[in-house]
């Protein structure tokens, strides 16, 4: 969106009051809870008014998630606002404890879609080293509220009562959220204007739209999971109101179909879910794994010591409402203020594991711990409040750490969905807490209760249980409040060592998170204002970032070694090969004398004004980095090309960079990189003086983007890396005895028109191709260093049962058919295959993520295919057509990946290919969209027999002046037009 710094700084104003009038209610709202369930003779339940909220909230944040997105952030919000105050409401009219649960679970869906979209927003706009500060400052309001919420309660118990203080905020909360709502309508009715949100036409009936929303947001999988991880739950805060206890007929039947739906939830989204409930793909990554482990542990143990916490005070301690309000929310305030610290902590030092595991979790446990010491009848308040300090200052720490954990760990463009993941976990965990407090306390304290009351009190025990105001209605000293007072330091007892043996699991879960230093990475540069400024596309990493001892980068097939960096003494870096190779190498990459510095710049003052775009000032704005070597000869070719690789992975959006060489024999080596065009002397300046001409060495080089990437002094072969020619080698054939393909025309009649109609069979002249690729074989592969995975193309083979298998499997798919229109039989499928592979101008390839195929292409030559009809097609320009059979791999983070190899692999195969062509489907905005980003020009729209295209195409030129090999951002290829700017 069309967002100015004035905007951001009125939203982030907007921002700040609507979390302190959130946080105001839930203070105030929160010391009345106690009182709520009592005023229904509930007291015990308090715990248990929380766990469906909970887990319901939980479960839908991946799914709300994808709502806001697909609808918009605007109307999500504005819908979150609005099922919030139903909730608000609800609670205000209830007439008993379900009733208010059940508001409790509108009111707890509104809020969480509402903080999702304010914390996406600020995700969006801040950097990630300043992210925790600003996440911090979002949380900022508590240190207001929390001296404000217990007078506010205490003015309504001793007043118009606790409803009016739920039905006051059902009015204040719409009114001052509407300002925001009114903002970021604005700002997209702007963008809609300015073309930049791309209108999606609504071609599918009113049914089919449904079914695709269904299928999207997963409910079968989500009312599967809620309904039996809510029947999981339940029984364990119900059973002591059942006269048979867990005998009862009802826990038992709950209990058994809960377990029931919950196995059939995991079948079903092993096996049948067209489209998952959350990325599984996370749990591949072991830092992931432990903040979302940690998220749960921490609030599941939040539950289990607080959910009865403001009663212990105002009975046992004998706090008034305001006073215990103060006590109770130390932890808020504290860690409030504390994440301020930690927030600037990380931005000054970028890391935070170490916070995390040395300071963080320690002090959670010891806090805790000292608990079950001090929440004792007769105990000084103070030491409560000191525990209190010491899980605040824990609690500050922790819940910034985590979340950087997740963000640091992930593209920018899953920060929505892994917030979204790591707030379910969360929340998840805080119902299984609320579980275990509810069932601990429900069992422990009316035993203890019948162990300890005086004997002419203990008819009194089930309305002593069922209200805090009948507990303080007895004279502090008094026999029966001693005993009251006794059952609640025994019951508290037991969740404190209950929550401190879980607590232990957290050192576990934060020490398996790796040390990531996010003051040198980047995954927004600066704020998301538009225009999208110069340096958004820099995601400038540096050497010392990189060598964190993970793979850096690993060859193609079929070597696939990997490579990783190692910091020596003197701060120069080493490759190191970590993964040894599958096939035996042309020859050695890696030399252990081999030095590599980190990129420097130029000092603003010695840097070429803006305004000088010579040869000579563009090579000087340029980063530059210095390969030295001690033994006597000089690396060879295969040695420096694996450097130039290692730099470019490094900072993969500069066209060029300055290489020094330093040692015995760089004269010679600089001639062998000139030789084969990976590089060029540095440019002289014009008109400039013998001194500027000898600043630059004789082998300080000017390293090409556009010409390494197109295969230059790559050591495998007169074929790039990235294209084994497995096809002759099968053959006991090498590509460089032969010359390349002479140029002899002829004329085919291809299947892309109709040999059997003389009216629509298509001729073409054009040359003579060579052979298709052997089935079976691999034809591209490449590693993506953002996804750290291996994406390679290997040519189908109709024969395969399993290549067959996948591909019937995806067409028959309602989401693929849409677009495809072949969904068959399995025999049609092979026929369809067996057609393919016998038109010489096409063949097919299954594309792979490591050994995963996820889609299959079609690749055509365009001057023999339906498209060379409508357009003037050079001899060599090649097309594509697409189709990502496996929903797992889908998201903008994939898309760059493939999308850009299989244009890398149509230029690379054949260095004659000048263009590559396409036809999209012209109301397809999200295809023409990647099109665009990736280098692709719309030059005017066609009429098939079948669809209006737009016909796009892009130069061999530009896609290597771009090389959008890396993980790209939503703009036009090589300009900072937004294509896609969503809130």
């Amino acid at each position: 969106m069309i967002w100015t710094i004035r905007d951001l700084k009125i939203a982030y104003a907007l921002i700040w009051f609507i979390y302190l009038v959130d946080t105001l209610q839930q203070t105030t709202t929160g010391n009345l809870l106690a009182w709520v369930t009592s005023d229904f003779s509930a007291h015990s339940l308090t715990a248990a008014t929380t766990v469906v909220s909970s887990l319901l909230s939980g479960l839908l944040k991946p799914t709300l998630a994808k709502v806001l997105d697909t609808w918009g952030r605007p109307q999500g919000y504005a819908i979150s606002v609005a099922t919030l105050t139903i909730g608000l409401m609800t609670m205000a009219a209830c007439n008993g404890v379900g009733m208010f649960a059940a508001g409790q679970v509108f009111y707890w869906v509104g809020y969480n879609g509402l903080s999702y979209t304010l914390n996406i927003f600020i995700a969006d706009t801040s950097a990630l080293k300043n992210r925790s500060l600003m996440f911090a400052f979002s949380t900022s309001p508590y240190l207001i509220t929390t001296f404000v919420g217990g007078f506010v309660a205490d003015a309504f118990l001793g007043g118009p009562g606790w409803r009016w203080a739920y039905g006051v905020f059902a009015v204040i909360t719409p009114a001052i959220t509407m300002p925001l709502f009114v903002l970021m309508w604005r700002k997209l009715k702007t963008a809609k204007e300015a073309g930049l949100v791309p209108v999606r036409p609504n071609t599918r009936a009113r049914w089919e739209r449904i079914k695709g929303y269904l299928i999207d947001f997963d409910v079968v999988g989500l009312v599967l999971i809620v309904t039996g991880s809510a029947l999981l739950l339940l029984p364990f805060n119900l059973y002591t109101r059942q006269r048979e206890g867990w005998h009862s007929p009802l826990i038992i039947a709950m209990l058994v179909v809960g377990s029931a739906l919950t196995g059939i939830f995991v079948i079903y989204e092993v096996f049948y879910a067209p489209v998952k409930y959350i990325p599984y793909s996370f749990f591949k990554d072991r830092t992931i794994v432990g903040a979302f482990a940690l998220s749960a542990i921490l609030m599941a143990c939040f539950y289990i010591w607080n959910s009865y916490f403001s009663s212990f005070l105002q009975v046992v301690n004998n706090l008034d409402v305001v006073q215990a309000n103060y006590v109770s929310n130390i932890f808020t305030i504290g860690s409030c203020l504390w994440s301020i610290v930690t927030g600037v902590i990380i931005r000054k030092t970028g890391r935070f594991r170490g916070l995390a595991l040395y300071f963080g979790v320690p002090l959670t446990i010891l806090g805790v711990s000292l608990m079950i010491k001090f929440r004792q009848p007769g105990v000084n308040i103070g030491y409560v409040c000191m525990c209190q300090i010491l899980i605040a200052l824990s609690g500050g720490t922790l819940v910034i750490t985590k979340e950087m954990a997740v963000m640091a760990a992930v593209s920018h463009q899953q920060i929505a969905i892994i917030l979204a993941v790591e707030a379910m976990f969360a929340s998840l965990g805080g119902a299984v807490g609320s579980t275990i407090a509810s069932a601990i306390w429900q069992y422990t304290f009316p035993q203890k209760l019948q162990d300890y009351l005086p004997d002419e009190v203990k008819p009194e025990l089930a309305k002593i249980v069922g209200s805090i105001a009948v507990q303080k209605s007895y004279h502090v000293g008094s026999a029966a409040r001693d005993a009251i007072e006794k059952a609640y330091a025994d019951t508290q007892r037991v969740m404190l060592i209950v929550t401190s043996a879980v607590l232990a699991f957290s050192i576990i879960c934060v020490a398996v998170w790796r040390d990531y230093n996010v003051k040198d990475y980047k995954q927004v540069k600066g704020t998301v204002v538009y225009p999208i400024p110069p340096d958004a596309r820099d995601r400038q990493l540096s050497l010392s970032t990189a060598a964190t001892g993970s793979p850096i980068l690993a060859l193609p097939h079929p070597y696939l070694s990997a490579y990783t960096l190692r910091e020596t003494s003197d701060s120069q870096y080493v490759i190191d090969e970590t993964d040894a190779p599958k096939s035996a190498l042309p020859a050695p990459v890696v030399r252990s004398d081999i030095r590599l510095s980190n990129f420097t710049e130029l000092k603003s003052s010695e840097t070429p004004a803006g305004s000088n775009n010579s040869a000579w000032a563009r090579a000087c704005r340029s980063p530059l980095s210095t390969v030295s070597w001690s033994a006597s000869s000089p690396p060879s070719m295969a040695q420096l090309w694996l450097a130039v690789y290692v730099l470019f992975t490094i900072r993969p959006s500069v066209e060029h960079f300055r290489l020094v060489l330093q040692g015995n024999g760089a004269s010679v080596l600089c001639a062998q990189v000139k030789a084969v065009a990976l590089a060029v002397d540095h440019p002289q300046q014009v008109g400039g003086s013998e001194s500027d001409s000898a600043s630059t060495s004789h082998t300080t080089l000017l390293v090409l983007r556009s010409m390494f990437w197109q295969g230059a002094g790559s050591p495998f072969g007169p074929r790039s890396v990235w294209t084994p020619s497995e096809s002759l080698a099968r053959e006991g054939l090498a590509l460089d005895t032969f010359p390349t393909t002479p140029l002899q025309h002829t004329m085919t009649v291809t299947s892309a028109g109709d040999p059997f109609n003389p009216q629509c069979y298509q001729q073409a002249w054009h040359p003579l191709r060579p052979s298709k690729p052997v089935p079976g074989t691999v034809v591209y592969s490449r590693y993506i260093p953002h996804l750290k995975e291996n994406f390679s193309m290997i040519a189908i083979d109709y024969h395969n049962a399993e290549h067959l298998k996948l591909f019937h499997e995806w067409q028959n798919d309602p989401r693929v058919s849409q677009g495809w229109n072949e969904t068959g039989t399995l025999d049609e499928h092979r026929e369809y295959l067996r057609r393919i592979d016998e038109d010489p101008h096409q063949f097919s390839v299954l594309a792979r993520f490591d050994d995963t195929c996820f889609a299959y292409f079609e690749i055509y030559w365009g001057k023999e295919d339906r498209l060379g009809a409508y357009c003037t097609a050079d001899d060599y320009d090649r097309g594509r057509h697409s189709l990502v059979g496996d929903v797992r791999f889908r998201g903008p983070h994939r898309v760059s990946a493939w999308w850009s190899s299989l244009m890398h692999f149509l230029f690379l195969d054949d260095c004659r290919t000048r263009f590559v062509v396409g036809e999209p489907k012209e109301t397809n905005n999200t295809v023409v969209a990647y099109d665009l980003m990736h280098g692709f020009g719309i030059e005017k729209f066609v009429d098939l027999p079948h669809k209006r295209s737009a016909f796009v195409k892009c130069s061999r030129e530009r896609f290597f002046q771009i090389c959008p090999l890396g993980e790209n951002e939503k703009v036009v290829g090589g300009m900072r037009i937004g294509l896609v700017a969503k809130l």
